[in-house]
This record gives C-alpha cells, sequence and structure tokens, in this order.
C-alpha cells in the first residue's frame, strides 16, 4: 500500500508540474521575444522562409543567419555557429525567444531597413551539343529537297540570339556561353566552366541548357522546361572553398540545396510563360523532372530547355524559319527577364 501510494504521489506530483509548465512557458517565451516582423524592422534584414523543411533565413547586406524551427541552432554566414534560443512558430507568425532576439541583434545591429542588393550577376547559356555530337536530327522535304535539320544548330542558333538580347538589355552583367561555334565542350567542360564562376554573397547565376526534343511519336509538339526532381539530393557546397565549420556542410548544403531547387522552378515556369505568350498556338508541356548531368552538377539555379520535336515534321519547318527561332529565343528572354524582375526585387524564394 505504502509503495502504490507513494507512486501515486510522484505521479501526481509529475502531473502537476507538467501542467505548470505548460501554463508557464508562453510566459517565459514571450516575456522577452520577438515576432521576426519586429526583428526585421529592428535589423533591417530580410527573411527567406521554406516551410516544407521549416528554415528561415534572414539577410542584412552580406551577412545571414540561418535558424530552424526543430533544431535550437543558428548559423552566422553559413559557417559560424551562434548562441541561440528557440524559435518558435506560433499562429502562423515566427517567434524569436529572448535568447534568440538577442543573437539576431547583436549580430546584425540595430537599423533602419536597408534596400534589397540582390543581383543575378551571371547568365550562362549553354547551347547543348556541337560538333562531332549533332544532338537529334531529321531530315524534311523543303522544295521537293530533303534537308537535314540538326539539333546543335538550332540550339546554337536561339542562345546566341538569346545572349545577344540579354547583354543589349543588361550590359552590366555577365552574359557567357559554354560554346559560340559548331565546337563540343564536353558535359564534363560545360559544368566546370558554370562551376568555376564565382560571385559575391548577394549575387546569383542561372544556368540554362538549350536543347531540341525527339521523339518515335512523329505526332509529339511542343515545348517544355526541365529542373531536377524535387527529392533528388546532392552536394552543392564546394568543400574546396568552405571555409567554415566543416561540421555545419551537412546544414549548409541543405539550406542551399532548397535555395537552389526553388530558384530552378521559379525560372522554369518564368520561362514557360514567356515562351507560351510568344507562341499560344504550339503545345505547352510543362514543366518536366529529371536528374540530367549538367542539371544535377552545377551550384546554382539550373534548367533544361527542350524547345521542340525536331521528329515533329511541321515543327522541325517552323524551326528552320528565322522568324520562328525568334519567337523562341523572345520567350525566353521574356521569361528571365521575368525572374530578373522578381529576384532583384526581393531575393531568392
Amino acid at each position: 500500500m505504502a509503495s502504490g501510494f507513494s507512486t501515486g504521489s510522484v505521479r501526481i506530483d509529475r502531473t502537476l508540474f507538467t501542467i505548470l509548465i505548460l501554463i508557464l512557458l508562453p510566459l517565459f517565451i514571450t516575456a522577452q521575444s520577438m515576432s521576426v516582423e519586429d526583428l526585421l524592422k529592428k535589423t533591417g534584414a530580410h527573411l527567406k522562409w521554406e516551410p516544407y523543411h521549416r528554415i528561415g533565413l534572414l539577410e542584412k547586406g552580406e551577412k545571414s543567419i540561418s535558424f530552424s524551427l526543430d533544431n535550437r541552432w543558428m548559423i552566422g554566414n553559413y559557417s559560424e555557429i551562434l548562441p541561440s534560443g528557440a524559435v518558435l512558430k506560433e499562429k502562423g507568425v515566427l517567434i524569436f525567444s529572448e535568447d534568440a532576439s538577442q543573437t539576431v541583434l547583436k549580430f546584425f545591429g540595430e537599423s533602419v531597413e536597408e534596400e534589397n542588393t540582390y543581383d543575378v550577376r551571371v547568365i550562362l547559356i549553354d547551347p547543348g551539343h556541337g560538333g562531332r555530337d549533332p544532338g537529334t536530327s531529321s531530315t524534311v522535304t523543303v522544295n521537293n529537297i530533303p534537308v537535314l535539320v540538326e539539333e546543335k544548330n538550332i540550339n546554337l542558333d536561339v542562345s546566341l540570339r538569346l545572349a545577344e538580347l540579354l547583354r543589349e538589355k543588361y550590359p552590366e552583367k555577365e552574359i557567357l556561353l559554354t560554346r559560340t561555334d559548331d565546337s563540343y565542350p564536353t558535359l564534363e567542360d560545360r559544368v566546370k566552366m558554370a562551376n568555376g564562376i564565382e560571385v559575391g554573397p548577394k549575387e546569383g547565376i542561372i544556368y540554362i541548357s538549350v536543347h531540341v526534343n525527339a521523339s518515335l511519336n512523329r505526332k509529339a509538339e511542343g515545348y517544355e522546361i526541365w529542373h531536377l526532381p524535387g527529392n533528388y539530393r546532392r552536394e552543392v557546397v564546394d568543400r574546396d572553398v568552405y571555409e567554415g565549420d566543416e561540421s555545419l556542410i551537412p546544414v549548409v548544403n541543405s539550406i542551399l540545396e532548397e535555395r537552389y531547387a526553388l530558384e530552378s522552378i521559379r525560372l522554369a515556369r518564368n520561362m514557360l510563360e514567356g515562351l507560351d505568350e510568344q507562341l499560344p498556338e504550339v503545345p505547352n508541356r510543362g514543366l518536366k523532372e529529371e536528374s540530367w548531368f549538367v542539371v544535377r552538377n552545377t551550384r546554382m539555379a539550373a534548367v533544361l530547355v527542350e524547345l521542340g520535336y525536331i521528329t515533329n515534321k511541321d515543327e522541325a519547318l517552323r524551326m528552320m524559319q528565322t522568324s520562328y527561332l525568334k519567337k523562341l529565343t523572345n520567350g525566353l528572354y521574356n521569361g528571365i527577364n521575368r525572374f530578373i524582375d522578381y529576384y532583384e526585387e526581393k531575393g531568392f524564394d
């Protein structure tokens, strides 16, 4: 009996203690806590929030703090572990505990809100295939004469036109191509060129691989844009140049991986919208997912564009016309402009 009574008392005490904790915990949290909105006003920082992984990024100038609702950690500038407290989400609002708030305020300093300084610094256009690799091809009849249409030439034509338009629009940006003639950079060469580009902490790179499609179904028609599958995992942190705590690499990699994925999807959607506006009569085959070599190995926003089906006689004939190639180019160009406008106003989501 005594043993049973004692156990019951302990259970009652523990139950009361738990209830008290549940009652008092919000008081402890909110006593000196701050909403993320108040923190942004005080520091002039900007918030990027990824709801699926419950990860956030606070940025101001060249400084950044990464945080997670599921872990009591904060990472400064992708490399430094910072003292932290709890970050909670209450009624849809991010709440920083006193310790977490003080860490953010100390790291950024209090100031008036600064203007965003995001910049797409480099646009790398990759005309697929080239040289000894013609890509896909087909033979069509023009004025009773058989004509060989090769993918590599269409890719290069559209890419050169696109680069010219972008250079006129953005003289301050670097507009690069993996090839400018009928040469053949290997897939590894293209990736190496992309990953060798250096940009600042508030600058971005976008990679656009340009191709033409083919199918056993001769009626297949239309354009589509590919990005990495959502469940594809890869390493985007360059260990050779990473200067932070190596134990943080998995966390930093997860944050950057998610960022590049979101950037790629937005870029692809914007470009599809641009093509649809230019070519309303051509089927829009939408967004597609695949881990193409150049897309999965470039550490940046990266997409692969399929302009149309060379195996469709009508579409192949259209892609031989300068007027049609200009429409394709203008569609891609307008989509890129839309992406840049959004990015340089709000930054990457």
